[in-house]
């Protein structure tokens, strides 16, 4: 993950998700302007390992430091390995840019 905004990314919490699927890492993080951070999510312990997951994405929510909550989101493709034996993330797709997180009270 890296900061390309020009504020203080807080409380930055990431994780993976899908149709009927959801795993969310438990870190909580900073990162300051350019800061990077590697993720890590082991895909072999999880649904997506041996299932096709539609609309696999995987997200970041974020505040600013003026407390405006946000998320942004990368789509995530799975394909089955040639042996069939299970699934693998080959590729990132489109990145859908941070947008405010609205709670809609349901």
């Amino acid at each position: 993950m890296v900061n390309t905004g020009e504020k203080v990314a807080i409380d930055c919490r990431w994780g993976i998700r899908g149709f009927d699927y959801e795993w969310r890492s438990p870190e909580v993080f900073m990162l300051l302007p350019g800061d990077k951070k590697k993720l890590e999510y082991k895909i072999s312990d999880e649904k997506p390992f041996h299932e096709s997951i539609p609309e696999l994405n995987i997200f970041f929510e974020y505040k600013t430091n003026k407390g405006l909550s946000l998320f942004s989101r990368r789509e995530l493709l799975l394909e089955k390995v040639s042996s069939g034996a299970f699934y693998n993330i080959t590729r990132v797709g489109s990145f859908h840019p941070a947008v405010i997180l609205i709670d809609s009270k349901i």
